[in-house]
């Protein structure tokens, strides 16, 4: 099984690495820390999985599936993130993704996980499936933060928990002018006019960890 695994810690790489190859004896696995490398390795082979982080230098990592989608259509993509399912799961899965996780999933669903993609199938939890649900339940009636962009719904959830745009802007590698624009974006499309008001709406509708 060729395996991709797009991750920014070398940790974690090598760890779902062990896991998929107790599982897996014939593992063909790299692995890469950003979008750029993961994208030049997705141009040059098929893989049999990829599998990455939300939370990618200089890339978001839904923007990242789109694009690896639409140079290879038939892609399989497992997810496994820091973030909990209810924050980013749907949107990734809207995305194109196979299949999203936490990266404190147990290794057995991790492999299940796996298991399933490569047969054809998705991968769908109990909690994004209550997701799924709801979203169909009101088709129309989409909630502020739904209306949000992949990467302002990520600057959201970092200013809803407490981080400043200076820090936003390191750890998402983007310039302070960007996310200042983007902060301006979501304030207009959430009706807030401060950072405490996205936290209370963050916790109210238990977006925060």
């Amino acid at each position: 099984m060729k395996t991709l695994l797009v991750d920014d810690h070398a940790a974690i790489r090598r760890g779902i690495e062990t896991i998929l190859r107790d599982a897996f004896p014939k593992l063909e696995s790299t692995g890469v820390g950003d979008a750029p490398a993961a994208m030049d390795l997705v141009r040059q082979n098929s893989w049999d999985l990829i599998v990455l982080d939300i939370n990618l230098p200089s890339r978001n990592g839904i923007d990242l599936i789109k694009e690896i989608l639409f140079l290879r259509p038939d892609a399989r993509i497992l997810v496994i993130s820091m973030h909990p399912e209810r924050e980013f799961a749907l949107r990734s899965v809207r995305a194109g993704a196979a299949g999203y996780l936490s990266k404190d999933s147990e290794p057995e669903e991790i492999v299940a996980a796996t298991r399933s993609i490569r047969s054809g199938r998705k991968y769908i939890t109990l909690a994004l499936a209550e997701q799924l649900a709801n979203t169909l339940s009101r088709p129309t009636d989409r909630q502020p933060h739904e209306m949000l962009s992949d990467r302002e719904h990520e600057v959201f959830l970092l200013l809803a928990a407490g981080s400043s745009v200076k820090d936003i802007a390191d750890q998402l590698r983007l310039s302070i002018k960007t996310v200042y624009v983007h902060h301006e974006h979501i304030f207009q499309k959430m009706s807030a006019a401060t950072d405490t008001e996205l936290t209370l709406y963050a916790v109210r509708h238990g977006l925060l960890t």
